[in-house]
């Protein structure tokens, strides 16, 4: 566990860019903080994350996957413990729907500009679900 956890870090510090912040947030799960970011560019950073989380092979024989909730304050100053609560709670639909994805706060998907909406419907969104991303077989 610890291993995997370690590398986890390393590749998603790795992947984002140098003006966010990667860090535990307790147990198995990591808080990703992406200033300045629009939905859609959050989207395809934690996309990114995901992907290469499909390839960490700290533990022979241990499939990784990631399950992620992301959520924005894009066009409405919300306090920071508002926007955590909600990519928490995405985060926990990611689960109930099969894991291995990544879901969008519903109201984070509402609140975005009709151009980031545009956007993340061409990159494959689910936008009843805001589910984004493939289950892939164990």
């Amino acid at each position: 566990g610890d291993l995997v956890l370690q590398a986890f870090a390393r590749m998603s510090r790795g992947v984002v860019r140098d003006t966010d912040i990667v860090g535990r947030w307790g147990g198995e799960e990591f808080l990703i903080v992406l200033p300045d970011t629009t939905l859609d560019i959050g989207l395809a950073i934690v996309e990114r994350v995901r992907q290469e989380a499909l390839h960490i092979d700290a533990v022979e024989d241990l499939r990784v996957s990631l399950s992620a909730g992301l959520a924005t304050n894009e066009g409405n100053p919300s306090h920071l413990e508002e926007i955590i609560a909600s990519a928490d709670a995405a985060l926990y639909d990611a689960k109930k729907a099969g894991r291995d994805l990544v879901c969008v706060a519903p109201e984070s998907y509402s609140l975005a500009s009709t151009g980031v909406r545009r956007s993340l419907a061409s990159s494959g969104i689910e936008p009843t679900t805001g589910a984004f991303g493939r289950r892939t077989n164990v």
